[in-house]
């Protein structure tokens, strides 16, 4: 099952955001306008909430943005709105204009800013700090917008690695970039020590980890364009076949930490079985799948090559 599936089948639940937190500090130049969206936006505090009334507000101020959004001149004022849309989006209110105006953000932002680290830097930091650091909310923005395009797609990653490196307790000034695939196999060693130390496992804490290496998983470990493609980002995204296995040795040893500390209660306790059938049916069977791929095509590749080899013997003879 693809990841996308897999954290929409979860359904992880967003954290909203109080109405009070969200600042209407980018300029819109155009002084009726900016009384017209200030107007609306009060109206939509007062409106009683999930009334039919506060999803037409709601549409009207995603509209209004929408168009300043177009009007941008600068970097500052293209986050400034990237940030009122993420807010926007963790309102408790109909969900979709939010997505739509996110990603037309990312569609408008120019095509070399794809391969611009900075600019993926200031996005990814906009989006998880106005996230307030908060996983499911992350995980949400994330599992849209690496869809959307190239952009979106680096940006997505990034913000994999904050919640990586969150989630192994790392100093923040290091969150917002990608690294390699030694970097993530080597906190995942990290987190094979710290465990075998631990007399309690927190099966939350364990299944958060696997969500996000099962992205690394499908984005990283299983990409199908050559690392060359990734151009500045190439080294990124340099994957071996003995990675895969690599991967796999550390889900076993995950798996068998939750059976041991788990030694008999484990099949009847829904968090800890739904674990461990996500570890064996989404994450393990994929590589196994994966591996057996790839070697029918070398198979396929030798027996062609072996019979191009005959098919020129016998011309010559």
């Amino acid at each position: 099952m693809e990841i996308k599936n897999v954290i929409e089948k979860l359904d992880l639940s967003i954290n909203y955001v109080e109405l009070s937190e969200i600042q209407l500090n980018f300029m819109i130049k155009n002084e009726s306008e900016s009384e017209k969206l200030k107007s609306l936006f009060q109206q939509f505090l007062d409106t009683e909430n999930k009334s039919n009334q506060r999803s037409v507000f709601y549409d009207e101020i995603i509209q209004i943005v929408r168009g300043q959004l177009k009007r941008t001149e600068t970097v500052g004022e293209i986050l400034d709105i990237l940030k009122f849309s993420v807010k926007m989006l963790f309102v408790d209110c109909i969900i979709a204009p939010g997505i739509t105006l996110l990603n037309e953000i990312f569609q408008l932002l120019p095509v070399p800013w794809n391969q611009d680290p900075v600019k993926i830097h200031l996005i990814t930091k906009t989006i998880y700090e106005t996230s307030n650091h908060d996983f499911n909310n992350t995980m949400f923005i994330l599992n849209k917008i690496i869809d959307f395009n190239k952009l979106g797609f680096y940006v997505a990653l990034t913000l994999f690695w904050s919640l990586y490196l969150h989630h192994f307790k790392k100093d923040t000034h290091h969150y917002y970039k990608m690294y390699d695939v030694n970097k993530f196999f080597k906190l995942l060693q990290q987190h094979d020590r710290d465990e075998q130390n631990n007399k309690e496992i927190d099966i939350n804490t364990i299944f958060q980890l696997l969500l996000l290496i099962s992205i690394y998983q499908s984005y990283v470990l299983f990409n199908e364009e050559s690392a060359s493609s990734h151009q500045v980002f190439q080294d990124f995204f340099k994957v071996f076949p003995h990675d895969r296995e690599r991967l796999k040795t550390h889900l076993s040893k995950i798996k068998s930490l939750v059976e041991i500390r788990y030694p008999v209660s484990w099949k009847q306790t829904t968090d800890a079985l739904m674990l461990v059938e996500f570890l064996e049916l989404d994450l393990m069977k994929s590589i196994d799948e994966r591996s057996n791929q790839h070697t029918t095509i070398e198979k396929n590749n030798v027996a062609a090559v072996d019979c191009v080899g005959e098919n020129e013997n016998g011309e010559e003879e």
